[in-house]
């Protein structure tokens, strides 16, 4: 934008003078997720897909990843699946994404910092394994082309 002006943050993230507080913690949260995920792997197209659906649930919801709730959470599966006809696997996966980003956000105090002056409590993962997809078989075969009958995985 014309006229804005840019602050280098000490951790290197940068913010626009005229954005929203809210959005400018959004953002630099953006960033540095991709950083730490981008540092994880050598494949830097990865993170950019997990944003894509992050910035999915946050545009879905129109809240902050602080301000989600299991609520915002079910109408966004129940809108994956009834609306874009997504797989159990890419369900399973999307949703692998948002609480890895969620996890990450609560480990990092920096910004349960900036959470915490902004709206005055912090984040917290609120996804269990109750929350997520599971998948439609937990049976596999024990040994590949016996007549040995499905087991549990566990098993």
């Amino acid at each position: 934008m014309a006229g804005s002006i840019v602050l280098e943050l000490r951790s290197g993230m940068t913010r626009k003078k005229d954005m929203s507080e809210a959005e400018s913690l959004y953002q630099d949260m953006r960033n540095g997720y991709r950083s730490w995920r981008t540092g994880k792997r050598a494949n830097t197209k990865g993170p950019d897909d997990e944003l894509r659906v992050i910035d999915s649930l946050r545009t879905y919801s129109d809240r902050y990843p602080w301000e989600w709730a299991l609520e915002d959470w079910d109408a966004w599966n129940t809108n994956l699946v009834a609306e874009r006809d997504i797989g159990n696997a890419t369900q399973r996966k999307y949703q692998g994404y948002i609480r890895t980003f969620i996890r990450y956000l609560e480990r990092r105090e920096a910004f349960q910092i900036r959470i915490k002056v902004l709206v005055g409590r912090r984040i917290v993962q609120f996804l269990d394994d109750e929350d997520m997809t599971h998948h439609t078989s937990c049976y596999v075969r024990r040994s590949l082309g016996s007549a040995t009958p499905l087991r549990p995985s566990f098993i």
